[in-house]
C-alpha cells in the first residue's frame, strides 16, 4: 500500500509480520499497449512522482489514449450512430486503469516481467484508454457543455506466502476428510435397523 509520497511492503519472516519502506515504480502504457510517455517518460520512479505527481500535458494524456480532439469519432468507433463530427464537440471518456503488483511475474506486459524479475518494490501499470461516447460535463447558462471525462479503475494482485495459513488449511482438510467415514459408520451402526 502507499502512494507517490510513500509505499510500504509487508513481509512475513519467522512468523513475524513486518512493514518496511518499499519503492513504487509506475509504468505507463497507451491504448495500443505500448509504453507511452507522460511528462517525457513512460516509467516514473517513486522519487520522481513524489515531487509533484505524474505530470504531463493534456495533449500527452489524450495522445496516449489515441485521441485527438480534432479527430473524427467515427474513425475510432465505426458503425456507431449519433456521433459528432469532432471529439471537441462531443467529448470523450479517458479510462485510466491502475494495476498494482508486488511480483513482477504478474505484470501483464511480458517484456516488463522479464526486465523486472528481480525488482523488490511495488510496480504499478497505468493503462490509458478511451471510450467513444458523448461526455456530458455540465449544464451552463449558455447551454450544455461536453468535455473530457476521466474514469479511474484500480486493480492488481498482491501475493504473500503464509506458512500459518498453509498449515491451517492442511489440518482443516485432514479433519474434513475423516468426516465422511464417520457419517458412514453412524448410518451403518444406528440407522439400518437390527440384523437378523
Amino acid at each position: 500500500y502507499g502512494g507517490t509520497a510513500n509505499a510500504y511492503r509487508t513481509h512475513l519472516k519467522d512468523n513475524v509480520w513486518s512493514t518496511q519502506a518499499s519503492d513504487l515504480l509506475t509504468l505507463i502504457y497507451g491504448a495500443n499497449g505500448l509504453p507511452c510517455p507522460i511528462g517525457g517518460k513512460s516509467r516514473w520512479s517513486q522519487p520522481d512522482a513524489a515531487k509533484a505527481g505524474i505530470v504531463g500535458t493534456f495533449s500527452e494524456w489524450l495522445s496516449c489514449a489515441g485521441v485527438d480532439l480534432d479527430a473524427v469519432p467515427a474513425d475510432l468507433a465505426p458503425g456507431m450512430v449519433g456521433l459528432a463530427p469532432r471529439f471537441r464537440t462531443m467529448g470523450v471518456q479517458l479510462q485510466l486503469k491502475l494495476s498494482y503488483y508486488n511480483r513482477p511475474g504478474d505484470l501483464t506486459h511480458k517484456p516488463d516481467r522479464d526486465e523486472f524479475s528481480g525488482y523488490e518494490g511495488i510496480i504499478s501499470e497505468l493503462r490509458i484508454d478511451r471510450s467513444v461516447q458523448w461526455s456530458y460535463v455540465r449544464r451552463s447558462p449558455v447551454g450544455i457543455a461536453f468535455g473530457v471525462e476521466a474514469t479511474v479503475m484500480v486493480t492488481g494482485s498482491y501475493k504473500l506466502f503464509d506458512v500459518q495459513k498453509l498449515i491451517s488449511t492442511v489440518v482443516e482438510f485432514c479433519v474434513l476428510m475423516q468426516l465422511p467415514s464417520l457419517l458412514v459408520q453412524l448410518v451403518a451402526l444406528y440407522c439400518l435397523g437390527f440384523l437378523s
